[in-house]
């Protein structure tokens, strides 16, 4: 049947009801042609009640892999269990940058599974001090003796992340386990040393006691274990869906290191990235 003349047959069934006939058939498809039929039914043909047979329309549950990209920076605390001078209570927390990317397995559920890798730079610094002893030219001076601890660590976490609401603005809470190594430690510890100064000339020879920085070996690679915690919000805008979140890290190496024991460590951070 030609559309013109289609036109015309739905004008003349339609033009005893008003309801349907103030209402113009814009579009010449399924959808505009059962509401005009089912309007024309139940405002019209009370008498027969009519039924809209079509399959219902299912809201896509399928599980799609969603991309983020994170940078922020976190406030680090890094220090030895088993060593007097370079233990928790002695450290100073200090700032590092961090990045992550991340995939996240996403549903129309509130639960997801998200995981990837995550850059950090961790370091602490710890201040003491020594007074020389009688004996040296300097006797009773108080030498500072600065201690630092620093590496860049390579994690991939693993946690569910839960969101709360499927509007615009999302607020999301996750947790879970963060595996992965610290890479190029670096241990520096001050210590007094002893150093004289030889005779010069008429000038006699002294003895001083000054700080030295003694490096403490460390593995190349060290296997870190942890979790991995935080809340954010995203602000869902289609494909791409910027998002802010601020996470706790505590892990440490699962190998020790002699006389000093495992390298523990503390973040508290906040990341700004992107989902797309």
């Amino acid at each position: 049947m030609a559309p013109c003349r289609s036109w015309g047959l739905l004008k003349n069934v339609f033009s005893a009801c008003p309801a349907v006939s103030a209402k113009t058939i814009t579009r010449f498809d399924e959808a505009h042609l059962v509401e005009a039929v089912l309007r024309y039914n139940q405002q019209c043909q009370t008498s027969r009640p009519a039924q809209d047979l079509r399959p219902a329309v299912k809201e896509d549950d399928r599980s799609r892999v969603v991309m983020s990209l994170r940078v922020g920076a976190g406030l680090n605390t890094v220090s030895y269990d088993q060593n007097a001078r370079l233990n928790e209570q002695q450290a100073q927390a200090t700032s590092g940058l961090a990045a992550a990317l991340q995939v996240r397995l996403a549903t129309k559920r509130a639960i997801s599974l998200e995981s990837g890798l995550q850059y950090a730079h961790k370091k602490s610094t710890f201040s003491q001090t020594s007074t020389v002893p009688n004996g040296f030219r300097n006797a009773g001076e108080q030498l500072p003796l600065a201690s630092t601890i620093e590496f860049t660590s390579i994690q991939a976490p693993l946690v569910l992340r839960y969101t709360v609401g499927q509007g615009r603005l999302q607020p999301y809470l996750f947790g879970g386990a963060l595996v992965g190594g610290h890479l190029a430690r670096e241990t520096l510890l001050g210590l007094p040393a002893t150093v004289y100064t030889p005779p010069m000339g008429t000038e006699p020879g002294v003895i001083d006691q000054r700080q030295k920085s003694q490096s403490v070996a460390g593995r190349s690679f060290a296997v870190s274990l942890g979790g991995h915690f935080g809340a954010g919000v995203l602000l869902s805008k289609g494909r791409r869906a910027p998002l802010l979140e601020v996470y706790y890290d505590s892990g440490r190496e699962i190998f020790e290191t002699p006389y000093m024991g495992a390298v523990h460590y503390r973040t508290l951070g906040a990341m700004l990235g992107m989902e797309f």
